[in-house]
C-alpha cells in the first residue's frame, strides 16, 4: 500500500454540483462550454488545503480560483 500525499486540493462547485480538485490530476465534469484545449477557471470554491496546516473554508466561498485545462468532451 502507498500512502499519497497532496500538497494542495480544493473543493469547488460548477453546474450544481461538487468536485474534488486535485493537484495535477483528470476529474470529469458533466457539462462545460468550452472546447477542448480552453482554460477553464472555477471560482466557487468551498474549501481549499495547501500543505498540512492551512485549510481555508469558504462562507459560502474562499478566495481562491482553480484554473483547468479542457482535455476532451
Amino acid at each position: 500500500k502507498r500512502d499519497v500525499i497532496f500538497d494542495r486540493y480544493a473543493i469547488f462547485q460548477t453546474g450544481g454540483k461538487q468536485y474534488q480538485a486535485l493537484e495535477g490530476s483528470t476529474l470529469a465534469i458533466e457539462k462545460i462550454n468550452s472546447a477542448a484545449g480552453d482554460v477553464v477557471f472555477f471560482d466557487e470554491v468551498l474549501l481549499y488545503k495547501e500543505g498540512p496546516e492551512k485549510v481555508e473554508i469558504g462562507q459560502p466561498f474562499v478566495d481562491v480560483v482553480i484554473k483547468a485545462s479542457v482535455i476532451k468532451h
